[in-house]
């Protein structure tokens, strides 16, 4: 047999080998109910100690911060076997979010502290300014970052690449709290925000209370399919904007602990999201990397090993229907957390 008729016969069979694949889709997609404790769904807003939340009035916003998922990765494996060292292939899909730029993410976050700050005047509370708060012995010198703020250090998403914004109006300074499932930020004792915080409310003796707002924005979801009992994986990627469980907003009163009801939170226990399509799934895997891929998986099948597949996608949004979109979730956030807040009132 001619040399190059054999290796594409090599080559096609390692394709059939592989089993595995990672597609991407052009419809909007709804995001798997988000589960807790042995698997049961989450209510669609969670309390932690809603007692900190009654009796407010008056309210001073310490941060209001929004994050963009840029960057996520989504696999599957196949035939886990024995403590999951079978041979099962894998599937993996990089996603990366395109044609969002800064000044629209800055809209959209700006849109959403407006519509926030209304809506806390609306429900009957008093908005201090945030001058108060800031200029503060307390609170003066919480460490600030600069924004926008990359992390890859969130536990909202886990693994995935996030960028943060605040409101213009915030002077370009990000706090990173407690609440907001990111690292410390390098800030200890009464320089982290939470302490300073704390310190800052407990000198009002809780009359004037400290909110801390928290959004996370993800573009894209996955379908999967692969486990144990499995001999295939698949990964098919698919637009889907979403505000990720545990966004919320935290209140903080003063001095919290066990069995201090000072500091309370509210959660989005189930993501607020849309099936609305804003872009085009589009595969951007180099030809150079799934010619090497197909070869390294012919080569694994042949010596009887699992074989994989790999793919790069981008979302390549629509700017303007990622802005209206996103700030249409923003606000359903805002009027669900407000009503719930208001409330425990």
């Amino acid at each position: 047999m001619d040399k190059r008729l054999a290796v594409v016969a090599l080559l096609t069979a390692g394709l059939a080998l592989a089993g595995c694949s990672a597609t991407g889709g052009q419809g909007g997609s709804a995001p798997g109910a988000s589960t807790g404790f042995l698997g049961k769904k989450r209510s669609d807003i969670e309390v932690d100690k809603g007692k900190a939340f009654a009796g407010t009035q008056k309210v001073v916003i310490g941060g209001f911060k929004v994050g963009f998922v840029e960057y996520k990765k989504m696999k599957a494996k196949a035939g886990g076997g024995f403590l999951g060292s079978g041979f099962g292939g894998k599937s993996l899909a990089k996603v990366t979010l395109a044609g969002v730029d800064e000044t629209t993410r800055q809209v959209i976050v700006d849109a959403a502290y407006a519509d926030f700050v209304s809506g806390l005047s609306a429900a009957g509370y008093e908005v201090v300014d945030r001058g108060v708060l800031l200029s503060s012995d307390a609170f003066s010198g919480a460490k600030t970052h600069a924004a926008p703020y990359e992390t890859d250090d969130s536990t909202l998403a886990v693994g995935a690449d996030v960028t943060y914004y605040v409101p213009t109006e915030f002077d370009g300074k990000i706090r990173i709290f407690m609440s907001d499932a990111m690292g410390l930020g390098g800030a200890l004792g009464w320089s982290h925000p939470s302490s300073a915080a704390t310190k800052f409310a407990d000198e009002h003796d809780g009359a004037l209370r400290v909110l801390v707002v928290n959004y996370l924005i993800d573009f894209a979801n996955s379908e999967n399919y692969g486990g144990m009992h499995t001999s295939t994986s698949s990964v098919s990627v698919y637009q889907g904007l979403s505000i990720k469980p545990d966004s919320g907003v935290e209140i903080i009163g003063g001095h919290g602990g066990t069995f201090s009801s000072a500091v309370g939170s509210l959660r989005l226990g189930q993501a607020k999201y849309s099936t609305e399509t804003f872009g085009e799934v589009v595969d951007v895997t180099s030809s150079a990397s799934k010619t090497t891929e197909t070869v390294v998986n012919v080569a694994s099948a042949l010596l009887g090993g699992g074989t994989n597949v790999s793919r790069r996608y981008e979302v390549q949004a629509d700017p303007g229907r990622f802005a209206a979109l996103s700030g249409s979730l923003l606000a359903e956030a805002n009027a669900a957390l407000l009503e719930q807040m208001t409330a425990l009132r």
